[in-house]
């Protein structure tokens, strides 16, 4: 992870601290999303906020899509100990499908 005052870059990720409440994840196009990168992102999220919880707006990369094992670690406890709550801007049907999930 490379980390640039308030932003740090992952494998396919970038975390960028908005606000005080909000963290943008912006995620590159064409990519599995794993429960490597999850890991990543909550790493992330620690190393800008200190351990406090943020709302994330997740721009998913056009035909990007998670893992069965990245989801589960995402709507887990272990993987929400830093976020109120995730917005996710979506750009197919099949992310649509998997984030209604």
């Amino acid at each position: 992870m490379i980390n640039s005052n308030n932003i740090i870059k992952t494998r396919i990720s970038t975390v960028k601290l908005k606000s005080e409440e909000i963290l943008q994840i912006d995620i590159i196009d064409d990519q599995v999303f794993e429960k490597k990168d999850v890991i990543e992102l909550i790493d992330a999220a620690y190393k800008l906020g200190g351990g406090k919880k943020f709302k994330n707006l997740i721009n998913v990369g056009e035909f990007t899509v998670p893992d069965l094992k990245a989801i589960k670690l995402s709507c887990s406890k272990a993987g929400s100990k830093y976020k109120i709550a995730d917005a996710f801007i979506i750009h197919t049907l099949s992310q649509k499908i998997i984030a209604n999930f």
